[in-house]
Parts: structure tokens; sequence; C-alpha cells
């Protein structure tokens, strides 16, 4: 099932704005939304992804002064559980 994922960040001062990219962990093509606006002078951007599946989030500062970087993250959205798919938390709640 879809959600919206919010991703935040803290952007590099001096920065013109941030590019967010996202795919799926095994997928080739990295998606660039396009609403809200992307590139974004914002500190958070949301993006609509699949419960229980792996995404690679990239986010690129776009350099005033200097060469374009980037970061990449992986995130899942697993509902209300708080253990990734296979994984199950143990009757005490301790791992």
């Amino acid at each position: 099932m879809p959600v919206t994922a919010n991703i935040t960040w803290n952007p590099v001062p001096g920065s013109l704005g941030t590019t967010i990219e996202y795919k799926k962990e095994s997928d080739l093509a990295w998606t660039v939304p396009t609403v809200p606006t992307n590139p974004t002078l914002l500190n958070t951007y949301p993006i609509t992804i699949d419960e229980y599946t792996y995404y690679l989030v990239r986010l690129t500062t776009i350099g005033a002064t200097c060469s374009n970087s980037y970061i990449i993250k992986r995130i899942i959205y697993n509902g209300n559980q708080c253990c990734p798919p296979t994984y199950n938390l143990s009757v005490d709640g301790t791992y």
C-alpha cells in the first residue's frame, strides 16, 4: 500500500537548493519527483513509497560556489510495526 514519507535533512548553508531522488533498492532508475517543486530550498520533501519495501533516497546539494554533492540513505516504512520484514519483536519488547 502506498504511503507518504516525509524526507527531512539539514540544508547546506549557502546552497542553491537540494534535489531529491528515490528508487526501490532493487531498481536501476531513480525517480525524480516534480511535485512539490524539485529541487527545493526547504528542508523536507514528501515522497510516495510502498510499505515494507526498502528504498534508497538521494539528496543532492546544488553548490553555489563548489561542486554538487550528494548523500544516499536507505529507508523503509513499516506501518505501525517496529521491525523490518522477516523480523519479529520479542515478547518483552527488547529485541
